[in-house]
């Protein structure tokens, strides 16, 4: 939907998606908890990176009641013990946009419109700033890349907005 995890290994980027491509991560997922204010969901990404020291990707993302973004837990596990392994958070390139970001206070973001049948859409993310490494700018997305170590958990935010969701409420019930 709103973009994407990149895993850099050694300064490669390796997207953490499977388009049906030979080599591409396979993906699991699972219901981690469910009740009324609460559903977090798990989804594990293995074979990321270079083949010869693939990684596992587990990403625990959650919807609480009355918040409008998602927490997104990212734990990263595998590869090799001498590899720089740096954590890219992408948000899609809209046709028409207007994109900020800001290093300081640890967000980026979009709002523009996408096709006719979909209309204006926002997205944004909430990084540590702390961890901020670099924004890497790609043709399909903008990124921003942050410090991680395997085995240590990194969060970050997403939220995702759709100007006529206010409108035509996709889960009117």
């Amino acid at each position: 939907g709103c973009g994407g995890v990149i895993l850099y290994v050694n300064g490669t980027a390796y997207p953490v998606r499977n388009e049906n491509k030979p080599g591409d991560p396979t993906f699991t997922s699972r219901l981690l908890e469910e009740s009324l204010n609460k559903v977090t969901l798990e989804f594990l990404a293995k074979g990321v990176g270079p083949q010869e020291a693939p990684y596992t990707i587990r990403f625990r993302a959650s919807a609480n009641t009355g918040r409008f973004d998602t927490p997104v837990e990212v734990l990263i596990e595998g590869g090799a013990p001498s590899d720089k392994v740096e954590l890219g958070i992408g948000l899609v390139r809209l046709p028409e946009e207007e994109f900020m970001s800001d290093q300081k206070a640890g967000i980026i973001g979009t709002w523009g419109f996408q096709q006719p049948e979909i209309g204006w859409i926002g997205m944004g993310v909430i990084f540590p700033s702390q961890r901020f490494i670099r924004f890497d700018e790609q043709k399909e997305e903008h990124r921003v890349v942050i410090q991680c170590e395997p085995g240590t958990p990194v969060v970050y935010y997403i939220r995702g907005d759709w100007l006529r969701g206010h409108r035509f409420s996709c889960c009117p019930a």
